[in-house]
């Protein structure tokens, strides 16, 4: 689900993208022609997955659309300032990219008003555009999906696992300035003490250093798996603890049950943090809530 989930991210952080169809201009007919198209999936925080596009009769690309609905489109994070942040190459495969083919067709009327409310709220000039254009909305119906996020080449998600995958998006948009092999927050800002993580799981970064655990290894984490990777690679700096109501160190009541997991994790993951200044402070600090 992981590449699911990665695909569901870039899809929704990537407001324009490259749309490649099949030709019908006579000097490069029946051959690849591509366009940049703005874009959404939904509003900010509420992506629903289905990119959106505002198109136009005038414009080539619709021609072609018109002799053949088949399209190929192409969005990566190099779109936004992830990969230049990072230092990745467009092209590396740490610059996650995702590739999504189907068919293109107008909205029906029950889907307009929210496609319509996607595309304008992240592109509000569209609202200016010539009505004599003939403007409508259509979007791509996915039928195949290619993630490229880390190296050994695409994975293949179907358009059902993309589709119904769980997106925390607080969790995940929090972390989009992080780089894919760490998918945590890298910097600072990120960082601060109390800055709570997962507000479903109820979880805050410890004051006393930088905590840098990837999204794959926190949310295995969350589901009870992963403590030997995360504890191998060194992925914890610090921990993880979980946040305090009144005079005991509890989650919310909904999350109670969980109490004695989060206790075992804590106990397994310790002994692997890095050596120095921030072990230290985190190995008392686990003791003390212990």
């Amino acid at each position: 689900m992981d590449a699911a989930r990665v695909a569901r991210f870039v899809a929704h952080v990537c407001d324009w993208g490259a749309l490649a169809t099949i030709s019908t201009l006579p000097e490069v007919r029946g051959r690849p022609f591509v366009d940049v198209l703005s874009l959404s999936d939904g509003p900010p925080g509420k992506g629903s997955g289905v990119p959106y596009m505002y198109l136009s009769p005038m414009q080539v690309l619709v021609s072609d659309l018109q002799e053949s609905a088949y399209a190929t489109l192409t969005l990566s994070l190099a779109q936004t300032d992830f990969c230049r942040k990072h230092g990745f190459d467009p092209q590396s495969p740490l610059c996650a990219h995702i590739m999504l083919s189907g068919t293109v067709t107008k909205v029906g009327e029950a889907e307009t008003d929210f496609a319509k409310q996607s595309l304008f709220i992240r592109h509000p000039e569209m609202k200016t555009w010539p009505s004599s254009h003939q403007w409508f909305i259509a979007k791509l119906n996915i039928t195949n999906i290619w993630v490229l996020d880390y190296f050994g080449g695409p994975k293949i998600v179907t358009p059902a696992e993309y589709y119904n995958v769980t997106v925390q998006w607080a969790l995940l948009l929090a972390r989009a300035g992080a780089a894919p092999h760490q998918r945590g927050c890298l910097d600072q800002s990120c960082l601060r003490p109390g800055r709570r993580l997962s507000p479903a799981q109820g979880l805050q970064v410890t004051p006393h250093c930088v905590s840098t655990p990837s999204v794959g290894d926190a949310e295995a984490l969350l589901r009870g798996e992963g403590r030997d990777s995360a504890r191998r690679e060194g992925s914890y700096q610090c921990h993880l603890v979980p946040v305090k109501v009144g005079n005991g160190m509890h989650m919310r009541a909904d999350e109670a049950k969980n109490h004695d997991f989060w206790v075992t994790t804590l106990r397994k993951v310790a002994p692997a943090m890095h050596r120095g200044p921030c072990r230290r402070a985190a190995r008392d600090e686990s003791a003390a809530q212990l």
